[in-house]
C-alpha cells in the first residue's frame, strides 16, 4: 500500500471519528428527550386515569383537580380534553362556586366550542354556561341559557333550579316559585332549592309558607343562611320562641362579621318579646358593635325603658335622635323617658326641639300628639316593642 493510500484512509478514519465524537451530544440529548417525553407521557397518563376514576366515583372536584393536571401535560390530548369537559360541567352544575372567577371565561369558551359535539345532555351543559355567565354577572344571559337547558330538559333539577333562582334573584317570583317547586321534586334531598324556594316565599312575605319550607331544608342540611331565613320567617309569624331557636344556629355557623349584626339585631328583638330583657340587651350591643347603628340603639333603648333603665335609655335614644332627626319614635321616646325621671325641664327642651323640625320635616306630624301626651303628669311608661 502506497504512502498516499495510507494517509488518505487515516484522514478518513479520523474524520469519522470525529464526527462520531461530534454526535455524541446531539444522540445523548435525543435520549434524555425520549426519556423526558415518555416520562411526561406517563404522567399525563397517570393523571387522565386519577381524573376518569374520581368521575365514575362521583367525585367530581377531585376529578377537576386531576383532569386540570392532565391538561396541563397535554392540552390537545381528545380522551384528556372530553374527560376535563364533563369533569367541569358536573362541578359546574353542583358546586360553582369551586369554579375562579378568573377561569369562568376560558372555561366558558371552552364549553361553547364543544357543544356541536355533543350529541347527549347537552342541557347539563347549558345549566354549565349559564352559571359561569351568572359568575361573570350577566344575570340576563345565565337565564338564557337556563331556559334553553329547560327547554331541552324539563326533568333535569339543576336545570329547573338555577333557573328558578336566578329569576328569584331578578325579583320575578311567580315564575321563580314553579321552577323551584320542580326543583324540589326533581332533586329529592339537594336542601339548596328548599333555601330558594323559602327565600322567594318570603320576598313575597308569605311567612307560614316560607317557614314551613325552609324548616324542611335545615333538617336535610343545617346552613346558617337557611336558618337566618327561617327565624325571619318565625318571627314576621310572633312565634319568637321558634325564631329564637333558629337564629340561635344561625349565628353559631355564620362567619361574616355583618351578617352576624344583622341576626344579633333579630335575636334581640325574639328575646325581648319572650321578656328575656338581659339577653335581648346582650345580642342588641353586639349588633350594634357590629355596625347596625341607629336600629339597634333604639331597640337597645326600648329594652332599657322597659327594664325602667330610664337614665340608660335617654342616653340610647338621644344618640339615636342626633343621628337621624326624622327618627319620631326615638323623640317620644325620649321626652317619655326624661318625664319619667322627674327631669321636667329637660322633657320640655326636648320637645321644643321635635316641634322646631316639624315643618322641614312633615312625615314628623304624626307624632305630634303622642309629644304632647309624654309632657303630661309624671307616669311609668309602657314598656312598648322594638322594631325588628
Amino acid at each position: 500500500m502506497s504512502e498516499d493510500s495510507r494517509a488518505g484512509r487515516l484522514g478518513a478514519w479520523a474524520i469519522g471519528l470525529l464526527l462520531a465524537v461530534s454526535l455524541i451530544p446531539f444522540a445523548f440529548n435525543e435520549w434524555r428527550r425520549f426519556g423526558a417525553d415518555r416520562a411526561r407521557q406517563a404522567l399525563m397518563e397517570a393523571h387522565l386515569h386519577a381524573g376518569t376514576e374520581a368521575l365514575e366515583s362521583g367525585d367530581s372536584e377531585r376529578a377537576l383537580l386531576a383532569l386540570r393536571s392532565a391538561s396541563a401535560l397535554d392540552a390537545v390530548n381528545a380522551t384528556v380534553r372530553a374527560a376535563l369537559r364533563e369533569a367541569q360541567v358536573r362541578v359546574l352544575l353542583s358546586t360553582p362556586e369551586r369554579v375562579s372567577a378568573d377561569a369562568a371565561s376560558a372555561v366558558a369558551h371552552g364549553l361553547q366550542l364543544a357543544l356541536p359535539e355533543v350529541t347527549t345532555g347537552v342541557a347539563r351543559y347549558h345549566v354549565a354556561l349559564g352559571n359561569l355567565a351568572l359568575m361573570s354577572s350577566d344575570s340576563a344571559g345565565a337565564i338564557e341559557w337556563y331556559e334553553k337547558a329547560v327547554a331541552a330538559d324539563a326533568a333535569l333539577g339543576p336545570a329547573q333550579f338555577y333557573l328558578g333562582n336566578a329569576l328569584r334573584l331578578a325579583g320575578e317570583h311567580e315564575k321563580a316559585e314553579e321552577h323551584l317547586r320542580k326543583a324540589v321534586s326533581a332533586m329529592g334531598t339537594d336542601a339548596r332549592p328548599r333555601v330558594a324556594l323559602g327565600l322567594t316565599h318570603a320576598a313575597r312575605k308569605q311567612w307560614a309558607m316560607a317557614a314551613e319550607v325552609l324548616a324542611a331544608a335545615v333538617e336535610l342540611e343545617p346552613d346558617p343562611q337557611a336558618y337566618a331565613s327561617l327565624g325571619e320567617a318565625e318571627l314576621e309569624q310572633g312565634r319568637f320562641e321558634q325564631a329564637a331557636a333558629a337564629l340561635e344556629k344561625a349565628l353559631r355557623g355564620r362567619s361574616k362579621a355583618a351578617d352576624a349584626a344583622v341576626i344579633h339585631e333579630k335575636l334581640g328583638f325574639a328575646r325581648f318579646r319572650l321578656g328575656q330583657h338581659d339577653a335581648a340587651a346582650k345580642h342588641l350591643e353586639l349588633a350594634h358593635r357590629g355596625g347596625r347603628s341607629e336600629s339597634a340603639l333604639f331597640n337597645l333603648g326600648v329594652v332599657r325603658q322597659a327594664q325602667q333603665r330610664y337614665a340608660e335609655a335617654v342616653r340610647l335614644f338621644a344618640r339615636v335622635v342626633e343621628a337621624d332627626v326624622t327618627a319620631g319614635e326615638a323623640h317620644v321616646r325620649l321626652i317619655t323617658c326624661l318625664a319619667s325621671m322627674g327631669r321636667t325641664e329637660e322633657a320640655k327642651r326636648a320637645a321644643g326641639n321635635f316641634r322646631a323640625l316639624v315643618p322641614g320635616a312633615p312625615q314628623l306630624q304624626a307624632y305630634a300628639a303622642r309629644v304632647r301626651e309624654a309632657l303630661g303628669p309624671l307616669r311609668k311608661p309602657a314598656p312598648g316593642t322594638p322594631t325588628p
